[in-house]
């Protein structure tokens, strides 16, 4: 049994649509592409991090799932089946860790397809020059498949001091405008450690898995505009498809490898290559990889 990605949908940078409509969107996007009725997803997980209002409950997940209307109140929609929707959070990561997460679930719990969705976006629903992530949504619909194609390893790395990124909100600043306020703060020299440690993380899991570079396209984080080029340049392995053009959106946090998944799955050489490595890197320093064979 294997995991593959059955469809993927995007919802391109605009900066006047909020986080949760940006996910929204990308996963409209995603079941449009797959073609699959609303009734036959399973698992619903979101993995972004900045919310509409500084939303704490209920669940992103939640909010996403009635705006699809999949699996709705089994009173008024008797369909005889639930959906697990749930948010996780693990910044430039999540979506790494929610494609391990739904792996492990569809395999042992007999469901057959997950949505896994991200969106980001300001609080106020509308981009702010101090807001260094680009608002953005992306979404998978992945499930259990034959064959040797499909996710096959995931690894995880933390270092042992916390550097990176924070999202901080002072209440006492903004007062009674806080539900649409946030800073981000960013560790100096943050993006140039932490693309040395995920060098390192990447050529452990290349060794340790016996992979040869030249058979891999890499679809990695972007906390910077160089950082997938300078990855790719240090570790060997090649560009994916689209790579380069989601840099230039600038950070997308956690819909980067959604972004980057769903242009390298429409190389137009085919996927020359036998795999796809996804790179998720980010404040912690954490950085994971996950091998995608084609």
């Amino acid at each position: 049994m294997s995991i593959i990605i059955q469809a993927t949908g995007i919802s391109q940078p605009d900066k006047n649509i909020s986080a949760i409509d940006h996910a929204i969107e990308a996963a409209r996007s995603c079941i449009e592409a797959a073609q699959v009725a609303l009734d036959d997803i399973d698992l619903l997980i979101n993995v972004g991090v900045y919310r509409d209002n500084n939303l704490c409950e209920p669940a992103v997940a939640a909010l996403i799932q009635n705006a699809l209307g999949i699996n709705l109140n089994p009173v008024t929609h008797p369909v005889g089946r639930t959906v697990l929707a749930f948010d996780l959070m693990n910044g430039a990561c999540g979506m790494l860790n929610a494609l391990q997460v739904a792996s492990s679930l569809l395999k042992a719990k007999g469901l057959k397809r997950a949505l896994l969705v991200s969106g980001e976006g300001h609080p106020s629903k509308v981009q702010s020059e101090s807001f260094p992530i680009v608002h953005s949504g992306a979404a998978l619909l992945i499930e259990k498949g034959e064959g040797d194609k499909g996710f096959k390893d995931f690894v995880f790395e933390s270092s042992k001091d916390f550097k990176g990124q924070t999202g901080v909100l002072d209440l006492q600043l903004y007062g009674t405008q806080s539900r649409s306020n946030v800073q981000v703060l960013r560790d100096a020299n943050y993006v140039l450690e932490l693309g040395d440690f995920t060098c390192d993380v990447v050529e452990r899991f290349l060794k340790t898995h016996e992979l040869d570079k030249t058979d891999l396209s890499l679809v990695s984080s972007h906390p910077d505009s160089r950082f997938a080029k300078d990855l790719s340049e240090k570790t060997g392995v090649s560009l994916a498809f689209g790579v380069d053009k989601v840099a230039q959106w600038g950070d997308s946090h956690t819909t980067a490898l959604g972004l980057g998944a769903h242009f390298a799955l429409q190389d137009p050489q085919g996927n020359s290559k036998k795999a796809l490595l996804f790179v998720g890197a980010g404040s912690g320093l954490t950085s994971g990889c996950g091998l995608y064979l084609l």
